[in-house]
């Protein structure tokens, strides 16, 4: 398997993660979405929000995924700043979690 599609499949696991902790944290630990627009489909359904966030992933790693042999060093740079955030986001959320009042 290619390097780049391990990237892509790394950024959507870590997606994943970030959906269900944030589901996690809003239900239980009352945390808030920061992002606007996510919010407002959180609050109208957890499903929802984690089918939705899901497939906009897939649809970015798709696109990146069909445009690497066109514009590589691009794509990889874009693939790598998504990873990077996601990490740091994971990161955050995942230490917020564990020391959040119970």
């Amino acid at each position: 398997m290619a390097l780049f599609t391990k990237l892509l499949m790394v950024i959507w696991v870590l997606n994943v993660y970030d959906a269900g902790i944030t589901v996690y944290a809003t239900q239980r630990l009352r945390a808030e979405e920061l992002n606007p627009l996510m919010e407002a489909v959180l609050d109208a359904n957890p499903v929802v929000f984690v089918v939705f966030k899901l497939l906009v992933m897939t649809l970015v790693c798709l696109i990146l995924r069909r445009r690497e042999k066109e514009r590589p060093k691009a794509v990889w740079t874009v693939a790598v700043v998504i990873f990077v955030i996601y990490a740091v986001t994971c990161l955050w959320n995942t230490f917020s979690v564990l020391v959040a009042p119970i």
